[in-house]
């Protein structure tokens, strides 16, 4: 998990098995969409400078449309399906706050009884764990960033396409994809990985489970829950014993 690209072969000394075991298991947790190994992108020094966190009240039809859009655009950072107070959340990243404005009502625009119950902007993201997320992994272009820092030419978009769908592949499998030699490649990536402003870092992402069980809470500083239980779980979210 520390370095999402180590060999096999040091992964195999450092366990103590084969090199044939190593690529065996790799490739079963890969084949079962358990663990895949992508690129993540720091959205401030991707040029997103604005986010939003919205949630939808809507029935069943047109949440399923709504899914897929939010699900097909490049500004949809998060977007999931819930049970409680709404029955979609979606995390929305823009240039400007007009910019996730003009997300959310592309989505919602023709949409028959859509409502939109909050929109919480981000204010900063204290802290966001990239380690387990939901496979497979979405092919994404790196043309879509508003304002890299650094700039990519078409190199380095191209890098970013294959590594952010297969990030395991060695140097030498990605450069002879790119038809390009192995020191461009790590040149590329080490570029990319380590002259600030650090715009990418590649992570490994196990999924914690084919149908995740996951919770959005909102919270209301200075505004009591309605009931004892959820009281008492938002006093143990703030505490950090939950």
């Amino acid at each position: 998990m520390r370095e999402p690209r180590t060999s096999v072969r040091d992964l195999a000394a450092h366990v103590g098995v084969t090199n044939e075991t190593v690529t065996a298991r790799l490739r079963r947790l890969r084949e079962a969409n358990v663990l895949a190994t992508t690129v993540v992108i720091d959205a401030e020094t991707a040029g997103y400078a604005a986010g939003a966190v919205v949630r939808v009240k809507a029935p069943q039809r047109a949440v399923n449309t709504l899914r897929e859009r939010f699900a097909s655009s490049p500004f949809a950072q998060f977007v999931a399906e819930a049970v409680g107070a709404c029955d979609l959340v979606v995390a929305i990243l823009g240039v400007d706050p007009a910019g996730v404005r003009a997300t959310l009502r592309s989505a919602i625009c023709g949409v028959d009884n859509v409502r939109v119950l909050g929109v919480d902007v981000v204010t900063g993201t204290l802290a966001y764990d990239v380690n387990i997320l939901t496979l497979p992994i979405r092919p994404w272009s790196p043309e879509q960033l508003p304002a890299p820092q650094p700039p990519l030419d078409d190199l380095d978009c191209a890098l970013i396409r294959q590594l952010a769908v297969a990030g395991h592949e060695s140097n030498r499998e990605i450069a002879r994809r790119l038809e390009v030699s192995d020191a461009t490649v790590r040149a590329r990536i080490r570029r990319l990985e380590h002259s600030p402003p650090v715009l990418m870092q590649l992570f490994p992402r196990p999924i914690s489970r084919t149908d995740p069980s996951d919770s959005t809470v909102a919270i209301s500083p200075g505004r009591e829950c309605r009931t004892p239980s959820m009281t008492r779980n938002v006093r143990a979210l703030r505490s950090g014993s939950l």
